[in-house]
């Protein structure tokens, strides 16, 4: 099977997990005979308050590649654009008005490359930031349809098109508010690529955690089939496992914080707690500490005399992350916050990672760590917004060394058993191959109505009894799975009617 794999990074160039489980799932592909070709961007500006980075993304070197174009993270693009950001951003300014300009023969190039890698199946996994209309432009290239599945860990569903950089420069109220815009938005309208904004049609999504899968909802994702699928990480078996006698000692223990050094994920929360444990416990925090919440818990550490207690490891790569997870860590702390109005954990590569090398994984009980942790018997949940009630859940694995000694053995068995790269691949490879089930059969019609109000509007009457006509003749088939869409140029809106919806325009 040839499949292409679209995401918006995809390492070298990596923020968080998903692009390192990305990755994984790649190679395994790779390995079984499938040919593998990667298109994601060549290069990501993120914003931090102090600079921007101009990151690289250099092709990976065991896979074909396909260069996505730009992807823009962590800018309100139309103030960008306009100068609204102060001086040291006028690079990332000047890129991103190369990126648009440079778009036209971008897409021509990404078309006849996807033509080229002649995929049986498209595998997305994060569309967010992406400016070229990638899915798109590789779904209109191919003279055949070909299986479309995206593997979501993420809300990006829910956040379309808002997690689109070109939605709010593309809108009516941005010309209107920034005249100085309208030439570059005029150019862009022009150029087609507001068609990257409408949601991606796709034939399954498969979600890492049952938590997202409930909290983007089907309707979000078209409506289309769904499962859940958790990650997977590669060579379990063969991951050195803590020794038997690793508890044995009275020593204080050993911590670990992996992750982004962000603020949703909690490592303030755990500095604060450290002054409240029984005993002087050592911390490493492996993860990017330039940042400026990383910069606060640097100080946090000096502010509570932890200097001889914590050390900064910086950002690894993921095989230096698990070798030092490894040698360093009887305990992963993974106190990741659930913020008001949104989430931040679907399901942790982090807490598989220390499951799988016998760390006693201590983590909060928030979004999908919940799905990966058997409390009290493969890891520890806990309340890690007050930090003596975390300090008490560390004092309670030092004081019972032979617990943590048995959650150390089952979350091993538990990782090997439950959550394997070769595990995940086989559910994912199902999906892309298309399974035998009667629904699967069945021909998917998408109709795609560009109105401003299907139902209401008078000087959209013809449409709406084409629409008719067509939900009346295919909706009594049973081979047929029809899905009317609705594309707003107004509002930059694109939704999935409901079946009632649908049903109704039928007659």
């Amino acid at each position: 099977m040839r499949v292409l794999v679209v995401s918006n990074l995809f390492p070298p160039a990596a923020i968080g997990g998903y692009e390192i489980g990305a990755s994984w799932l790649c190679r395994e592909l790779a390995r079984r005979g499938h040919t593998v070709t990667v298109c994601s961007a060549s290069r990501y500006l993120w914003a931090h308050t102090t600079h921007v980075d101009d990151v690289p993304c250099v092709a990976p070197g065991d896979l074909p590649w396909i260069d996505a174009g730009t992807a823009m993270f962590g800018f309100d693009l139309p103030r960008l654009l306009d100068g609204g950001y102060a001086p040291v951003f006028d690079d990332a300014r000047l890129g991103a008005h190369e990126a648009l300009i440079g778009s036209p023969p971008k897409r021509v190039a990404l078309r006849d490359a996807a033509r080229a890698a002649a995929p049986d199946a498209v595998l997305l996994f994060n569309p967010a930031g992406l400016l070229l209309p990638v899915l798109h432009e590789i779904q209109d290239a191919l003279p055949d349809p070909v299986r479309t599945v995206a593997y979501v860990s993420d809300d990006w569903p829910l956040r379309w098109p808002a997690a689109h950089p070109l939605a709010e420069l593309l809108s009516p109220r941005c010309a209107a508010e920034r005249p100085s815009l309208a030439p570059l938005i005029a150019l862009l309208h022009e150029s087609g690529l507001q068609e990257g904004i409408r949601a991606p049609i796709l034939d399954d999504v498969l979600f890492c955690s049952e938590f997202l899968r409930r909290t983007v909802g089907e309707a979000a994702v078209g409506g289309v089939p769904t499962r859940v699928v958790h990650w997977g990480l590669p060579a379990v078996s063969s991951r050195p496992a803590a020794p038997a006698t690793a508890w044995d000692s009275d020593a204080a223990l050993d911590l670990a914080f992996c992750g982004q050094v962000l603020h949703h994920k909690g490592l303030a929360q755990l500095l604060q707690a450290l002054p409240h444990t029984r005993r002087p416990h050592r911390l490493v925090v492996i993860g990017d500490q330039t940042s400026d919440y990383g910069v606060l818990c640097q100080r946090l550490v000096e502010a509570h005399g932890l200097d001889d207690r914590v050390r900064f490891a910086g950002k690894l790569d993921p095989e230096a992350t698990w070798q030092a997870l490894h040698a360093q860590a009887q305990v992963l702390v993974v106190p990741s916050l659930q913020l008001a109005g949104s989430f931040e954990e679907p399901f942790s590569i982090a807490v598989l990672q220390g499951m799988a090398l016998g760390c006693v994984v201590l983590a909060s009980a928030t979004d999908g760590t919940p799905e990966a942790i058997d409390d009290g018997r493969t890891g520890q949940l806990c309340d890690v917004t007050d930090p003596i009630t975390l300090a008490g859940a560390i004092d309670a694995i030092d004081q019972d060394r032979g617990l943590a000694a048995r959650i150390s053995a089952a979350a091993r068995a538990r990782a090997a058993d439950a959550f394997t790269i070769e595990h995940m691949t086989d559910l994912d490879q199902a999906r892309l191959a298309g399974s035998a089930d009667a629904a699967d059969r069945r021909v998917r019609v998408t109709v795609t109505m560009l109105v401003r109000d299907a139902t209401r509007d008078p000087a959209n009457s013809g449409c709406v009894r084409v629409v008719r006509q067509v939900a009346r003749e295919l909706a009594e088939r049973s081979d047929v799975d029809l899905r009317v869409r609705v594309w707003d140029p107004a509002s930059v809106a694109l939704r999935t009617l409901a079946p009632a919806e649908a049903e109704m325009l039928g007659r």
